[in-house]
């Protein structure tokens, strides 16, 4: 599965709400945090979701005067299981910091292939150097400066997600990301952010697709070794109820009909909780599958598909 940006949104404070999606999407969520301040290389607090703890990922600290401090946060989707839809990011730390979520799909995990910072700038121009990355992956970057305005010049591939609003008091904060279709080494990324002789730090980091994660087992990665990339296929479905009508929030698990009596388990999902839509993603288009299904109401509500689904190409 390739991997697809679908949103990004911002506060002041420390917590900001945003739609984190359906389960079962390989979904990673970043969250860059930034303050006009300077706390060495000490975390400022805690990041969650829906009670779920992000990974305290990569930090970046200008102690030059004022200072301005840079933290990114990550959680994948090993971690959020059945979370999903609108909830609130909430970090733990005080004082007028900005939080940035960006929200993805299709991350192998919250695992960093590789990640540089920048914490020394005394200027406008922000330059992260001697990043690696292996092709198809994600691409994030945040960077923070203590002047006003805005942020421009990315490097490419890298889209600006979010920038103005939201800022930390007296600061500047802008959050990207991009595709490297093609493996990178040693590269740069740089971005003007703010203006003026201010004090700016930056992160980079790179995050690897979910169609790594499917490789079988003792099989090295095939992107990292230029070998032909793996295809992935899918699966998709809707829940109804048992007057036809779509039926959300269900718990999905899919299994592979191993053509001998017996079940592979494969994943779970949890179908959309409006559409009812599921979708899983496999490495196998050759072979049969089925998805069980529930639903804890009044009354409680379970089925099984036939044990012939067949999956399609992405």
């Amino acid at each position: 599965m390739a991997v697809e940006f679908q949103r990004a949104g911002g506060s002041v404070g420390v917590t900001h709400t945003i739609d984190i999606g359906a389960a079962g999407n390989a979904r990673l969520i970043v969250v860059f945090m930034d303050i006009e301040a300077t706390y060495g290389a000490s975390w400022q607090g805690t990041c969650s979701v829906d009670s779920k703890g992000f990974t305290q990922a990569v930090l970046a600290d200008n102690p030059d005067g004022a200072g301005n401090h840079l933290e990114m946060h990550t959680i994948d989707e090993a971690a959020l299981g059945s979370s999903n839809g609108s909830l609130q990011i909430t970090f733990t730390g005080s004082g007028d910091w900005a939080i940035h979520v960006l929200v993805f799909y299709g991350v192998k995990d919250d695992t960093i292939l590789d990640s540089e910072i920048e914490n020394v700038v005394v200027g406008d121009f922000v330059e992260v150097e001697n990043v690696s990355s292996n092709d198809a992956c994600l691409v994030v970057m945040g960077a923070g400066q203590g002047g006003s305005g805005s942020c421009s010049g990315w490097t490419s591939p890298l889209t600006e997600r979010t920038d103005s609003p939201p800022n930390p008091v007296s600061a500047v904060l802008g959050s990207a990301s991009g595709i490297e279709t093609t493996g990178q080494t040693n590269k740069t990324y740089s971005v003007t952010v703010g203006s003026g002789t201010y004090r700016a730090t930056g992160i980079v980091a790179v995050f690897e697709p979910s169609g790594l994660s499917i490789l079988p087992s003792g099989i090295a990665s095939a992107e990292a070794h230029g070998a032909p990339a793996v295809r992935t296929f899918k699966l998709e479905g809707i829940t109804y109820d048992k007057n036809g009508s779509a039926l959300g929030s269900c718990h999905c698990h899919l299994f592979k009909d191993n053509l001998d009596d017996t079940l592979t388990y494969i994943g779970y999902a949890l179908s959309n909780s409006s559409t009812g839509a599921y979708i899983f993603y496999v490495s196998d288009d050759d072979a049969q599958y089925l998805v069980v299904a529930w639903k804890d109401d009044t009354p409680h509500v379970f089925d099984v598909t036939d044990h012939v689904l067949q999956p399609v190409g992405v």
